[in-house]
């Protein structure tokens, strides 16, 4: 199994690069944005072939959510036209694609229900909007694909709430932070294991063929109960009080409630963590 990382520098790339140990079969190769013109089908094309790559996975995206109310057109270039190029690149050698979206895509709901795979999506931000319009042009390639819905990323790498919450707790900052906003934070870690042991499993057994899938850890909690964990099991001098979506207003709008139904997930045989357990082995070993 050769394998192409796209986003080589980010978040998720990074934690593949380190819990990924390749076997005697696989071989794995990350590359960065800045090492190619990400846009051209020529580009992607060279470096498929050159490498015999038969597994693309595909973390690279625009993803500063506020940002992008602002930046429309970088956002659907990064999200959309580079899923195009290489897309129509993979279609030359016949790889198989897993493709690395968000709990952005399902928008607002007046329900608590957890979100599940065959619902209709309404995407409410530019963000939201870009990442499923790469998953359409995924769907719609013909090619074996896995798309990977998650939500709430975080790792002791790059910037993410952890990091952003180590931070400012770890100065003695006061924080407000959202406490009317449900979800499921997701160890980047964990989300990088389950890629590879899919993805093992498939090469030997041909189980993955066009699917949508959600990731996340087990459980629900707000943006403040996370902090609050946050400053707990790092035990951060600072302190952390609730607020209201309207009292700290932003850009994009955030789905109030985006737990997703795992019952896929779970019928992979993935055995899942509960979001705490993960946070305190990503906090202990910073």
């Amino acid at each position: 199994m050769n394998v192409l990382v796209t986003g080589g520098n980010g978040q998720l790339a990074t934690c593949i690069k380190e819990t990924w140990k390749p076997l005697e079969n696989e071989r794995l190769e990350f590359i960065a944005s800045r090492d190619m013109n990400i846009y051209k089908v020529e580009s992607w094309e060279k470096l498929l072939k050159g490498r015999m790559i038969d597994t693309i996975i595909h973390t690279s995206a625009y993803t500063a959510v506020d940002k992008a109310e602002d930046e429309p057109e970088l956002a659907e270039k990064v999200n959309v036209t580079q899923v195009k190029a290489l897309v129509k690149a993979a279609k030359t050698v016949g790889a198989r694609i897993v493709y690395i979206s968000t709990d952005f895509v399902y928008g607002a709901t007046s329900e608590e229900v957890p979100r599940s795979e065959s619902e209709q999506v309404s995407p409410e931000s530019v963000y939201g909007r870009t990442k499923f319009q790469g998953e359409e042009v995924v769907r719609q390639s013909g090619l074996s694909h896995l798309i990977i819905r998650t939500s709430w990323l975080y790792s002791n790498i790059g910037n993410n709430f952890l990091n952003t919450m180590m931070r400012l707790l770890g100065e003695g900052r006061d924080l407000k932070v959202v406490n009317d906003q449900r979800g499921t934070p997701t160890s980047a870690y964990s989300l990088a294991h389950f890629v590879r042991d899919y993805l093992r499993s498939d090469y030997r057994l041909g189980l993955m063929d066009k699917e949508t899938i959600n990731f996340s850890n087990r459980g629900a909690t707000t943006w403040y109960e996370f902090a609050t964990a946050i400053k707990r099991i790092a035990n951060l001098p600072g302190s952390v009080s609730p607020c209201t979506s309207e009292e700290y207003p932003q850009k994009a709008k955030r789905p109030y409630y985006s737990v997703m139904d795992l019952t896929k997930l779970e019928a992979t045989g993935w055995e899942n963590a509960a979001w705490e357990e993960e946070l305190r082995m990503v906090v202990r070993f910073r």
